[in-house]
């Protein structure tokens, strides 16, 4: 199960390098998001 779940997590980051590289600029509005959200949580 663990082995499993690395790989999931190892893919997840391969695909969120894919997104950086390929749509620098969404990917910062979309990380400008998160931490606005995270901001109203608090």
């Amino acid at each position: 199960m663990d082995a499993y779940l690395k790989k999931g997590e190892a893919e997840f980051q391969e695909l969120q390098q894919s997104c950086r590289e390929k749509s620098p600029l969404l990917y910062q509005k979309l990380k400008a998001d998160q931490a606005y959200n995270m901001c109203l949580k608090n």
